[in-house]
């Protein structure tokens, strides 16, 4: 049976959504992979800037002692950065 035009005109519609639907669905899938890449490159940096700093941290540590660094006066504390003011020192 022969279809009508206008039927045949939406089955090749259909069919250019379907190829043009794929093409995109590829796109972004390469596009996730770049992503991902890119992604586990970052991590691989931050976890290096991580190592780098620990070394940094370690020499610090062994030339003032016990410490750590206060972010706003750019300087070395000695003691744990949690301890607050001492009682009395108010």
């Amino acid at each position: 049976m022969e279809l009508e035009n206008s039927e045949k005109e939406y089955i090749r519609e259909l069919s250019n959504d379907y190829r043009r639907l794929h093409s995109k669905i590829g796109e972004v899938e390469e596009m996730m992979k770049d992503f991902s890449k890119k992604a586990q490159d970052l991590l691989g940096e931050l976890e290096s800037k991580r190592e780098e700093e620990n070394e940094f941290l370690s020499a610090l540590s062994e030339k003032y002692g016990p410490g750590y660094i206060d972010v706003f006066t750019l300087s070395w504390k000695k003691g744990k950065k949690d301890e607050g003011p001492k009682a009395g020192n108010e």
